[in-house]
């Protein structure tokens, strides 16, 4: 799925599960860094269902292994991803 696929398949009222069951990817492959408010959680994690269903690899904050170091892995994460997917609410906006 290419980028401009993307904007258009994200579905930001979604009735999906509000189960999530995506583990957060980590690997060499390319992959999506994912930012969002933990407030909009349930929201969230159904598009990033979506968007693995899709066939995307997601990386979020659910990724940082114990023992490292938050700011060091985020900022790897981002500078290692193929796409930033940013979910912009009035949380987001917030935190």
């Amino acid at each position: 799925m290419s980028v401009s696929t993307l904007s258009g398949s994200l579905n930001w009222m979604s009735t999906r599960s509000p189960h999530y069951s995506v583990r957060a990817y980590n690997g060499k492959e390319p992959f999506c860094f994912v930012s969002y408010a933990h407030s909009d959680s349930e929201l969230v994690y159904s598009e990033l269902e979506f968007l693995s269903g899709e066939g995307f690899r997601i990386y979020y904050d659910e990724g940082i292994h114990p023992g490292h170091t938050w700011h060091d892995e985020l900022a790897a994460a981002i500078e290692n991803c193929s796409l930033f997917v940013l979910f912009v609410s009035a949380n987001s906006t917030e935190s």
